[in-house]
């Protein structure tokens, strides 16, 4: 399981609650890809693909889109995804046993 990030920083917080810009993206902290909304773990609403790292929904720093940063999240979440589906057909095949 991935480590978790649960440091808040309001700032990030109150930013990402501004109705007057475009939606931001949430990107991991330290490397600043952008992450990809996922509910598999709990207690973590986002994972860095990355860095294997998994963040609350307060933790993420907001970057303001661009046509880079959604082509990358759109990678990152075509590995997340095939990954994803990996280990739940792993999982499956482990309870038929």
């Amino acid at each position: 399981m991935p480590e978790i990030d649960d440091r808040i920083d309001i700032g990030n917080a109150l930013r990402i609650m501004d109705k007057a810009r475009p939606a931001p993206f949430a990107t991991c902290p330290s490397c600043g890809d952008p992450l990809v909304s996922t509910f598999e773990w709990r207690g973590a609403e986002f994972i860095c693909v990355k860095e294997d790292r998994l963040f609350g929904f307060l933790s993420p720093v907001p970057k303001d889109p661009t046509p880079e940063l959604e082509a990358r999240h759109e990678e990152l979440k075509a590995e997340y995804d095939a990954a994803r589906a990996a280990r739940r057909a792993a999982a499956e095949a482990e309870m038929t046993r």
